[in-house]
């Protein structure tokens, strides 16, 4: 793996790969939660009773607001842990994502059937899985560290992905008075 391809270009690949997983989803969870309410409602009935109404209000534009938040803050992260040399760091921030993906994995099998994010987790993870085989071979990478940045970046995400749905409801009342004219 060493000469293949700069360290940093690798780290870069995360972001590019977070975009491509998140483009399925904000493509096709609006027409799949219309689709699959029904299924949903049966499977999960708490769940759904509060997910639905709040992932309806919400437009692919408000779900794509989300996206690109996090996308910069990714990149914003990546962009220090690339410049300052912090692998343990990104190694945790990598294994956060995969367990994201992982998630996803879990939410097909619980729901039997396709989920948005699903192609793509699939494709993404043999990023994952080669990125953390860069990491072991080429990168100086206290892995106990990279634990502890996994839990960091993990409730990080948890927390950040709670503000921005909130926000997200406030800027889609802002887009809906924005196509009234104010």
């Amino acid at each position: 793996m060493e000469g293949f391809m700069k360290i940093e270009t690798m780290m870069w690949l995360l972001p590019v790969s977070f975009m491509i997983h998140d483009f399925e989803e904000i493509i096709f969870i609006n027409a799949w939660m219309t689709r699959s309410e029904k299924e949903l409602g049966k499977k999960f009935p708490h769940i759904t009773a509060r997910m639905i109404p709040h992932m309806k209000k919400l437009s692919a534009a408000s779900f794509a607001f989300c996206v690109a938040e996090e996308f910069f803050l990714l990149c914003a992260a990546v962009l220090i842990m690339a410049e300052l040399d912090f692998y343990s760091a990104f190694a945790g921030l990598l294994a956060a994502y995969t367990i994201h993906l992982c998630a996803h994995f879990i939410q097909a099998a619980v729901f039997r059937g396709y989920i948005p994010a699903l192609v793509t987790s699939i494709i993404t993870s043999f990023y994952c899985i080669w990125a953390f085989l860069y990491l072991s071979k080429t990168a100086s990478v206290f892995w106990t560290e990279a634990g502890l940045w996994t839990l960091f970046f993990i409730i990080f995400i948890v927390v950040n992905l709670g503000f921005m749905h909130f926000l997200a409801k406030k800027f889609e009342r802002f887009l809906n008075r924005w196509a009234e004219g104010f």
